[in-house]
């Protein structure tokens, strides 16, 4: 039986959206049965007593699972199970959450070498309805059928069943499910064994960022591969069957003549519906200005010609206009105005099925400057607008931008306070050295404009940035992050969106009586 190296964990952190893989994971002691030996002897003793020696044995079971798998087990599949769609160049895999399970058991039940693992004991069979000589739909019921250990073991006359030793009534009792295939398609689709160690694999990933979907916090799984693509325009099977017991009877070994069928346990079982393939995303996404984009379903369809994104005769009945606006993307979507008006807007996203060209109107300092109106329905767009909003949401949520707002801002205030203190030693301050000497009631008035002309000598465009203060957007009162620093309150936001000169208001503010 070949074995392969045990690959030994890194110990190195994985950062979120990082994977590691692994060649196998070596579980401390395969399912089997074991035993442990004690030996003691006492020694010391007076000449001529005989040296007593104790000896103690005892067995124990490692168990792992066999014939069926817990439901929680299995993670996730692909393709999904019921799906339909272009698969014809995938191999299907399941995933599971337990990364020895695959190598928990041996094919003929044997105990590895200690720093070798053997091949795995299950795999994954893909394989078509036709092939199993079903109809060729999905609301066929299952191809698998119920039944016990025994019915497994002993299948009857010209049907091979797997070879295990060691069952006890207990085992032969234990309910399951079962395939049998004809002699020829198992041949067919099942892996060699020589094939097996590269069917299975460990995956380590970083479960930080990611959706809540029962996932571990350590991120170690199993993963077996089928070894077979899916075929397009069927219904595909994919089963997770159990090799135990045929060791000799994978390929390139022969089943003998005599089995006209091979009798499997079946762990878990999907179907999906595989579709020929159109194109990778990249080249359905860099044929759309040639194939005249898309249309959504149930909506007529004329292809746009050209490099315009709407025809050159623009819709002229409320039905043209509408279908317009659906083939080129949009949808229709209730918005709440700001005044608590409920309207419909529109809305398309990101991936439009038209070319288009760079909005000329932005840069913009609001998400409601980058709304649209339509004046000839009364319908706004909102597709500009939400996509300022989740910019905005999205830079709020970076680190690094929070730190770049705080030290620019940091940056800025230490330079006018060093150059207050530069212009304060020759600048305008020395003419008012005699009011300040004597506290009357022009002392206020004197040092007012004494900061004034202070601050009008000062050069402040190596601290901004292009020469001007840059605008900020209001933080959110119910912010979805931690408050950043460097980001303006509500109020500050509005003074500066609303002046023309940040600078001036600051000055104003300062010299205010």
């Amino acid at each position: 039986m070949p074995s392969i190296p045990v690959v030994r964990e890194s110990g190195t952190d994985l950062e979120p959206g990082q994977i590691r893989f692994y060649e196998a994971a070596k579980p401390p002691l395969v399912a089997g049965e074991y035993k442990v030996s004690a030996q003691q002897t006492v020694n010391g003793l007076d000449d001529g007593q005989t040296t007593p020696q104790y000896d103690l044995e005892m067995p124990f079971s490692v168990t792992a699972p066999r014939f069926t798998l817990p439901a929680e087990t299995v993670q996730m599949t692909y393709p999904p199970a019921n799906a339909a769609g272009a698969f014809d160049n995938a191999l299907a895999n399941i995933v599971l959450r337990d990364k020895t399970l695959p190598w928990n058991r041996t094919l003929d039940g044997s105990i590895p070498p200690e720093d070798s693992v053997s091949p795995p004991w299950m795999a994954v069979l893909t394989v078509t309805a036709g092939e199993l000589g079903i109809p060729d739909t999905v609301q066929t019921p299952a191809p698998t059928v119920s039944g016990t250990v025994r019915d497994l073991t002993a299948p009857g006359t010209g049907i091979l069943g797997p070879s295990l030793t060691g069952l006890t009534a207990a085992d032969l009792s234990q309910p399951l499910i079962y395939l049998d295939l004809s002699a020829d398609l198992f041949t067919a689709v099942a892996p060699s064994s020589d094939d097996l160690a590269f069917l299975a694999h460990v995956r380590e990933v970083n479960t930080g960022n990611k959706e809540i979907l029962g996932l571990k916090e350590q991120g170690f799984y199993s993963v077996l591969v089928g070894n077979r693509l899916l075929r397009p325009g069927a219904v595909n099977y994919h089963f997770l069957v159990s090799l135990e017991g045929f060791q000799t009877s994978l390929p390139p070994n022969t089943i003998p003549s005599s089995c006209t069928k091979v009798r499997l346990a079946v762990l878990a079982w999907w179907r999906v519906t595989a579709t020929a393939s159109i194109g990778n995303f990249i080249e359905i996404m860099q044929a759309l200005p040639d194939t005249g984009g898309v249309s959504l379903p149930a909506t007529a369809f004329t292809p746009f010609t050209g490099g315009d994104v709407c025809p050159v005769s623009g819709p002229t009945t409320p039905t043209q206009v509408a279908g317009q606006a659906l083939d080129l993307g949009y949808a229709p979507l209730e918005s709440t105005m700001r005044i608590g008006e409920h309207a419909t807007a529109w809305y398309r996203g990101p991936a439009a099925p038209v070319p288009l060209g760079k909005d000329p109107l932005g840069p913009y300092l609001r998400s409601d400057a980058a709304m649209r109106y339509d004046p000839a329905t009364g319908i706004y767009d909102m597709s500009y607008a939400v996509a300022w909003e989740i910019g905005r949401l999205l830079a709020l949520t970076s680190n690094a931008m929070a730190q770049s707002l705080y030290q620019w801002r940091r940056s800025a205030t230490q330079s006018l306070l060093s150059g207050a203190r530069q212009a304060s030693l020759h600048g305008p301050l020395s003419r008012t050295t005699d009011a300040f000497a004597k506290p009357t009631q022009d002392t206020a008035k004197a040092s007012r404009q004494a900061l004034a002309d202070v601050l009008g000598s000062l050069d402040l465009s190596g601290a901004l940035v292009g020469g001007k203060v840059p605008r900020r957007v209001a933080r959110n009162l119910v912010s979805p992050v931690a408050p950043a620093p460097g980001l303006l309150s509500v109020e500050e936001n509005d003074r500066l969106a609303t002046d023309p000169d940040p600078l001036s208001s600051l000055l104003a503010a300062v010299l205010a009586p």
